[in-house]
């Protein structure tokens, strides 16, 4: 009888403890009311709606933590203002969400896309309402 040739076994054996491996954790998505002084989000599924002193924004798609609790997403970002708007000012401007979850606090900060502006941070606690002013 013939010996299982080493290099054969081993193989197998690393097949199977790939096999028996445990799947990746899937990345945490952020849901739910935040609130603080100057911002407010409202995330769900689908995105999430952002409210600030005199300015609103949006954004499309899930936000989902990476393993640190931080993320990066793409939304619009809409200045308002007290009297009349033109139709070019209710579209906004690109913009990315910067944020990062530390228990119950999340601290967010906004970096317009053309003019690299950065906005914030602004610091949100979850459940809790924002103490935002309208411009008006």
């Amino acid at each position: 009888m013939r010996a299982f040739p080493e290099c054969l076994l081993a193989a197998g054996l690393a097949l199977i403890g790939m096999a028996m491996a445990p799947e990746p954790t899937k990345r945490a998505a952020l849901k739910g009311n935040w609130g603080g002084e100057g911002a407010g989000l409202q995330i769900t599924d689908d995105g999430a709606q952002l409210f600030f002193d005199c300015a609103k924004g949006t954004i499309e798609g899930p936000i989902t933590l990476d393993e640190n609790g931080r993320f990066e997403v793409t939304g619009r970002y809409v200045k308002e203002g007290p009297g009349p708007t033109r139709p070019e000012q209710t579209q906004g401007v690109g913009a990315r969400y910067l944020g990062q979850l530390d228990g119950n606090t999340l601290t967010l900060s906004i970096r317009l896309t053309l003019s690299r502006d950065v906005l914030g941070p602004f610091t949100l606690t979850k459940g809790r309402m924002p103490r935002v002013r309208e411009c008006g």
